[in-house]
């Protein structure tokens, strides 16, 4: 039995009324005692149980950042708050009469922070921990997961091109590069899964692997790894898991999961490849409670490397589908996955200088006759004159694609060949009734240098319209800031995940950008949130002030690494992805902080939003 704090209170001194002899009664003076553990971890429910001589009708806490929960007539529930140390903390109990008489009494409860099996990595420094809780957020669940890796390369890397090669040996990284939120184990909490990726990727690594990991939410907002929740204990692993899917493929009403698989392109010195291919990702559902690897029921999973990976209904049959790596994989009763891709355009189906492979794609019904459109945002090329553009394959009212056609979307902010449409999201942006889009868009040209959200807005028939200007308005993000005659608050790389996700409750959904972010001074937040008015114009969330955890305050790894940072405090969050873990307030977070060291340690956080919008 846990330990409680019970509190029986003396009788009272108060002096008893004088009384005649025609009283048949004696007034009973008003008391209360109390029962409430005396330990909780934070950020959980407890009871306090009252126990009283009279009929009650308030319970009231007040003080030391608890929130009521429920009360009734002899208990009230509560959640603790969240701390950065364990805490003893203060609060008063008013309890409330029939009659309209309170009694006030003081109490304490030790509230401590969630226990991870990490050794010391969940400790923090005490130092410089005034952005792990703002007005809006607070840092929690520190450290849930921690990936590590020390593995070396000597080989010469080349990358971004072929040819732009260096000798210099290095260690391999692993980064919280694509996540994607949904229900895995069927019990109404959101879950998280992150797809880790690992750099250089055009490096081949014996020991540092791309996992696809599911975190799954243990009902009170904690996320924890339980790799029982795949059949075989362990999560698929490939060279490069890449873009991720979450859908209800197999139809048993619990959400599974397609990542996209980027093969090994190792890049030979002055051009050529080494190709390794590895097939895609299929996790499902089963009937035991778990998730079965069913990478094998998709066919040609060998053919193409995928940096796209989406999925929609192309036949009308209720079963999901699947598009990625330029192949289309029609989904036999979750059974099995037929690569049909012989019908999508002849352009589409072969590697060429004007469609090369896609860096995105979307697949769902943008023209509103049943049957969902693909669309095709191909990588970018060189300027030609025949430059590539982002592709709609148009539905037309039937499951016969080889007679659907293409239409061409307007071109990219950067221009046509020098646009990286890095992430696609569909979306009723303006409640029209129809999906919209939205497109994540940085340089190829200086490589992967700003980004850019264009807005395509959708006519009911499948035709778009770049409407950035007039409903985002100027970006500062674009700017070329390698550029010496190009002012720039801050450098932004172009990589990263876009959602859409109603933040503030206010039932129109909004957009929040995840990119890279880098320890240097004036690096921009790796987070950007802009708020939709309703009728689909944004506005950039200056208002809500989000909290993170900096690499230099994690106690076991300041090293070195941080003394060539001039001031790491300066360090805004990384990448994070919005998902609601507690079901209270606002659209919480989850982010990644890097502690620097050898061994390349990433921590994963929560931070749990402590506001409410109207």
């Amino acid at each position: 039995m846990a330990p409680v704090i019970d509190e029986r209170s003396k009788e009272s001194s108060t002096p008893t009324p004088t009384t005649t002899k025609t009283d048949i009664k004696k007034e009973v003076n008003f008391d209360f005692s109390f029962q409430h553990l005396e330990e909780i971890i934070d950020h959980s429910i407890f009871v306090v149980s009252i126990d009283s001589n009279q009929r009650l009708s308030d319970i009231k806490i007040s003080g030391g950042g608890l929130h009521t929960i429920v009360s009734s007539e002899n208990s009230i529930q509560l959640m603790s708050p969240i701390v950065n140390r364990d805490k003893q903390i203060l609060f008063t109990i008013t309890v409330t009469n029939a009659n309209g008489k309170s009694v006030t009494k003081e109490s304490s409860i030790k509230v401590t922070t969630y226990d991870h099996d990490l050794d010391a990595y969940r400790e923090l420094s005490p130092r410089n921990i005034d952005k792990h809780r703002t007005k809006d957020y607070a840092v929690f669940n520190f450290g849930f997961d921690s990936i590590q890796t020390n593995e070396t390369y000597t080989k010469t890397l080349c990358y971004p091109k072929p040819t732009d090669c260096s000798e210099r040996d290095g260690t391999f990284t692993s980064d919280m590069h694509n996540s994607q939120t949904g229900d895995f184990n069927g019990d109404g909490w959101e879950d998280l899964v992150v797809s880790w990726a690992v750099f250089p990727h055009t490096l081949p690594s014996e020991n540092t692997h791309s996992t696809v990991q599911i975190y799954l939410n243990d009902g009170t907002g904690r996320l924890f790894k339980d790799n029982t929740i795949y059949e075989n204990g362990s999560p698929p692993s490939r060279h490069m898991s890449y873009r991720l899917v979450v859908a209800d493929f197999n139809n048993d009403g619990i959400d599974d999961i397609f990542s996209g698989s980027q093969i090994l392109m190792e890049r030979i010195p002055g051009g050529g490849y080494i190709k390794e291919h590895e097939p895609h990702v299929l996790l499902l559902s089963n009937s035991i409670g778990s998730m079965t690897d069913a990478s094998h029921l998709i066919e040609n999973r060998f053919e193409n490397f995928a940096h796209d990976a989406s999925a929609g209904d192309i036949n009308q049959d209720g079963y999901i589908d699947i598009f990625a790596g330029r192949q289309l994989f029609l989904n036999q009763s979750g059974k099995a996955f037929t690569d049909i891709s012989k019908y999508l355009p002849v352009e589409w189906q072969q590697y060429s200088q004007k469609y090369p492979y896609l860096m995105s794609s979307l697949v769902d019904d943008f023209n509103n006759d049943g049957f969902d459109d693909v669309i095709a945002f191909w990588a970018d090329n060189q300027p030609s004159q025949d430059p590539s553009y982002a592709e709609i394959l148009l539905s037309n009212g039937t499951d016969q694609i080889a007679e659907w056609k293409v239409q061409t979307l307007p071109e990219g902010f950067f221009g046509p060949g020098r646009t990286k449409f890095n992430y696609a999201v569909a979306s009723d942006i303006d409640l029209d009734g129809d999906l919209d889009i939205a497109l994540a868009a940085t340089r190829a040209e200086p490589y992967y240098v700003g980004r850019h959200i264009q807005l395509l807005m959708n006519d009911g028939q499948g035709n778009f319209t770049d409407e950035s200007l007039n409903r985002l308005g100027h970006q500062k993000r674009s700017a070329n800031h390698q550029d010496p005659a190009v002012a720039s608050d801050c450098e932004q790389h172009g990589e990263g995940v876009l959602y859409v996700r109603d933040m503030n409750n206010d039932g129109y959904v909004d957009l929040v950008d995840q990119t890279g972010s880098y320890p240097k001074v004036g690096m921009c937040p790796g987070v950007r949130i802009y708020l939709n008015n309703g009728l689909g114009f944004f506005k950039e969330d200056i208002q809500s002030e989000l909290s993170w955890v900096s690499g230099a305050q994690i106690a076991t790894y300041d090293s070195n690494f941080w003394l060539s940072v001039r001031n790491p405090t300066q360090i805004k969050i990384q990448r994070a992805i919005p998902i609601d873990l507690d079901k209270k307030n606002n659209i919480d977070f989850v982010s990644q902080v890097f502690a620097g060291s050898f061994e390349n340690v990433r921590f994963l956080y929560e931070i749990i939003s402590l506001t409410k919008s109207d």
